[in-house]
């Protein structure tokens, strides 16, 4: 659609989707869920909750009545679990502020029937200093431990979830006695112009907006490091993104975002990642939905479009869903290259790998201008991984599937017990490789 002003001209496109019908069938045990509420309740709440089921979501981070969003009763009806998460503790308050916050809302919790109380969000500011964890503990956490307990309630519970995989906060925590207090440990492993898979070490983590601190796989496997070291403990990425602010290099154009969804969430399920809530189902700013603001980044984390329509992200996550439904990760694959990956999963439908090329490096965006100004980001339909690497596996019979990050599948003939497959950068799905599609073999 064209509007045309005088000398200025502006227009604005949408995309139609079309998802066959599919039946999830981990359930309760899933790791798909979202991260707020499902603000844009377009064009009702039936269809937005048919739509949820069709994604593969079993579970939204916060419900209650009373709330906004989507109440415990209508979630529960549509068989979609439901957690919750309560902000403004009164850290540094008076004793009568902090029991007041903590009985109103531990009471909130436990009428909501939620699985799980995330208490609080993203408390740890200003990032990598400690500097509210023990009063978080003392005024916040503890308080609510002790009322659930008191309660007999079945609760769980979940440390607020942290911004980035800040350890010298969770350090902190544990020193303050909040480690004992949760049965999982909650972060938001933010990221930046890089792939899901970029994990340089946390001592090599560089701060700021834009720093090295905000990755992916490097914050996940930091994660189990602690719950190695402190504890076992359930974990849980209660907000995980594919920003898609437009022209923006730090964001993810709209071909990244949709490689970046289906390979962050199998890279959480490889991990052991319990649940991952997507950050979020429509663009919207937090609270307003019927607001737009394009300049804000919150504005564009959605799996949809403000119209409703769908990004190639909510197709991705569609894929991952199905993909991974009760898969189970088996290991990395040993790839000939070092540059080539792969994971390896079991599945009611078989062995299921998941291969992509690192061979155009971890920096997406890479070509920006500097740390500001325009950013002209590619059409989505534009490959920008230019390297193309020939590998050959060993398949399971004469054909083998290949999916993209979209769904979209092509049928490869084996011969002699290989296949050929071709690779970049763009994560793809692969059934019908044996149980060792990594054995060497003639190539």
């Amino acid at each position: 659609m064209t509007a045309i002003a005088g000398a200025d001209e502006a227009f604005a496109r949408t995309n139609l989707t079309v998802l066959p019908p599919h039946t999830y069938r981990a359930g309760a045990d899933s790791m798909f869920g979202i991260a707020n509420y499902p603000w844009l309740l377009k064009p009702d709440t039936p269809s937005v909750l048919s739509l949820m089921r069709r994604l593969g979501i079993q579970r939204v981070r916060i419900s209650y009545d009373g709330g906004p969003g989507l109440p415990p009763a209508t979630l529960d009806a549509a068989g979609i679990h439901h957690n919750i998460e309560l902000a403004g503790i009164p850290l540094d308050g008076t004793a009568a502020e902090v029991a007041a916050w903590a009985d109103t809302n531990t009471q909130k919790a436990i009428g909501s029937n939620a699985d799980w109380f995330e208490v609080a969000n993203e408390v740890n500011k200003p990032w990598m200093s400690g500097q509210t964890a023990a009063a978080y503990v003392r005024d916040g956490l503890r308080p609510v431990h002790d009322r659930l307990t008191a309660a007999g309630a079945p609760t769980k519970v979940l440390n607020a979830g942290l911004a980035g995989m800040d350890h010298v906060w969770t350090e902190k925590f544990r020193d303050a006695g909040g480690w004992d207090l949760i049965d999982g440990f909650a972060f938001h492993p933010g990221r930046g112009n890089f792939t899901p898979d970029y994990a340089p070490p946390p001592q090599e983590w560089t701060q700021g907006a834009n720093g090295t601190y905000w990755n992916f796989l490097g914050g996940l496997r930091k994660a189990r490091e602690v719950i190695a070291e402190y504890g076992t403990k359930e974990l849980w990425l209660t907000e995980a993104y594919a920003c898609t602010k437009p022209n923006s290099w730090w964001h993810d154009t709209y071909r990244h975002a949709a490689e970046n969804v289906l390979l962050s969430l199998a890279l959480a399920k490889a991990e052991g990642v319990s649940c991952v809530n997507w950050y979020q189902l429509h663009d919207s700013v937090l609270g307003k939905p019927q607001m737009a603001d394009p300049a804000n980044p919150e504005y564009h984390y959605g799996l949809m479009n403000r119209d409703t329509s769908a990004k190639p992200s909510m197709l991705a996550y569609a894929t991952a869903a199905q993909v991974l439904d009760e898969a189970t990760f088996t290991r990395w694959l040993d790839l000939p290259d070092p540059e080539l990956k792969g994971l390896l999963f079991s599945t009611p439908d078989g062995p299921v790998s998941i291969l992509w090329s690192r061979k155009d490096g971890y920096v997406l965006n890479a070509d920006h201008p500097g740390d500001s100004g325009w950013f002209a980001a590619p059409e989505p339909w534009v490959d920008g991984w230019l390297t193309k690497t020939e590998l050959s596996v060993a398949a399971a019979g004469g054909t083998v599937r290949e999916l993209d990050c979209l769904g979209r599948e092509r049928r490869l003939t084996a011969r002699g017990g290989r296949v050929q497959l071709r690779l970049d950068g763009a994560p793809r799905v692969y059934y019908g490789l044996t149980r060792a599609p990594d054995a060497r073999g003639h190539r």
